[in-house]
């Protein structure tokens, strides 16, 4: 599963540790296969079971990275070329 993945699941996640990781619990019938199965850290793998998160994987076990797209910078104001009187 290193050699598939070769990044945590969680996006942006810098963490060195990482877990095997049910992406669809253990405990509510999800199969103990690669294709259920994702490196997370310690932390990401608690918080996804915290009410709002979630996680999902591709159907053959590949969770590809998520590109991080940041916003467009705000336009700076040209600065006002008139003497100050």
């Amino acid at each position: 599963m290193k050699a598939r993945d070769q990044h945590r699941a969680h996006p942006g996640c810098r963490a060195t540790r990482t877990e095997h990781d049910h992406t669809t619990a253990h405990t509510t019938g999800g199969p103990t296969l690669t294709k259920n199965l994702a490196l997370r850290c310690p932390k990401h793998h608690r918080i996804k079971h915290l009410p709002g998160w979630s996680a999902t994987q591709d159907p053959d076990g590949i969770d590809p990275p998520t590109e991080r797209v940041l916003p467009p910078r705000p336009a700076i104001p040209a600065p006002d070329e008139s003497p100050p009187f």
